[in-house]
């Protein structure tokens, strides 16, 4: 009986690691969903997007405090600013592309997210400048001499 404790504790305890929330992530964000992040009131999540934030606006309640920066105009912090916060959502534009967060106040936290791509549910991937500097590409034009040896309509 006692192994079968045991076994139960372990597997729980697996179970839990599992579905826990990492603390300090990366990840990627499907733009047409929106994004949870998990916060406690007292403590401070900061986002790292791969574009420039042009502006972060909170739901209405006015229990989410939001800052660009101070280091980059990449970098979001968000914090809550009382202990009976709400679950509401903010809206951060990132070059031109609009992102929704989902904030949800509980015990848990997230505490660093660096956001390494947006993506679109349809599969497809857009490319987001990441520097200033202007993209330059290369055409390389190939020429191939292409011989027709013989085809069947040839021999009728």
């Amino acid at each position: 009986m006692n192994k079968n404790l045991w076994a139960v504790a372990f597997t729980v305890f697996f179970v839990y690691k599992s579905y826990a929330l990492e603390r300090i992530d990366e990840v990627k964000i499907d733009r047409k969903k929106p994004f949870t992040i998990y916060m406690h009131a007292g403590r401070v999540t900061t986002i790292d997007m791969p574009c420039s934030i042009s502006y972060a606006v909170p739901g209405s309640h006015g229990d989410v405090q939001t800052v660009i920066g101070p280091d980059k105009d990449s970098s979001l912090l968000i914090w809550l600013s009382n202990d009976q916060a709400r679950a509401t959502n903010l809206t951060v534009r990132c070059g031109e592309k609009v992102i929704i967060f989902d904030i949800v106040p509980g015990r848990s936290h997230q505490d660093y997210l660096k956001v390494s791509a947006l993506a679109t549910s349809d599969g497809t991937r857009k490319l987001v400048a990441t520097s200033s500097a202007p993209a330059t590409a290369t055409v390389r034009q190939v020429s191939r001499k292409i011989k027709l040896l013989k085809s069947s309509e040839d021999s009728k």
